[in-house]
């Protein structure tokens, strides 16, 4: 009888312990989803800032018609910024003043755009498509680390 007794004892504690284990691993895969969200969510609030920057600093060359210093200048943001796929900026006639492209398909991405005015008047529309995959590439291997650390703990 007394083996029986402990032989019940320990399935309540292993089922303890698995509940438990269920419960960490759960809760360890919502705080990484919205660890996720929030890294995303970061990314679109600094795409935004940085195409506000874009046009405060392409304002004087748009003042001055400088058309060509525009195109210049965001063409070299594109290649510099590994990040952006594309960057299309238009004037408030249609025309387009630059567009970069950069090759190859995104699995992830998202599109953001900006007027910049100066004195009540619309110089320029910013177009920006975002490219997601080196980010989530980084959570996905910071996934899989706290993931394999986690196992190991248990």
């Amino acid at each position: 009888m007394n083996i029986f007794s402990n032989y019940k004892k320990l399935q309540i504690l292993f089922s303890l312990t698995t509940v438990l284990m269920l419960f960490l691993a759960l809760s360890a895969a919502v705080l990484a989803m919205r660890q996720k969200n929030l890294l995303h969510d970061l990314e679109r609030a600094h795409a935004a800032k940085e195409l506000e920057l874009m046009g405060t600093l392409a304002r004087e060359a748009l003042i001055k018609r400088d058309y060509s210093t525009v195109e210049q200048f965001l063409h070299s943001w594109g290649v510099d910024s590994p990040d952006i796929a594309a960057l299309q900026a238009v004037a408030p006639t249609g025309y387009s003043l630059a567009l970069y492209e950069r090759g190859g398909e995104t699995e992830r991405s998202f599109e953001i755009s900006r007027n910049i005015y100066h004195s009540g008047r619309r110089l320029i529309s910013l177009r920006m498509v975002r490219d997601l995959t080196s980010l989530d590439r980084r959570v996905n291997r910071l996934f899989l680390q706290g993931g394999a650390a986690l196992v190991f703990f248990m």
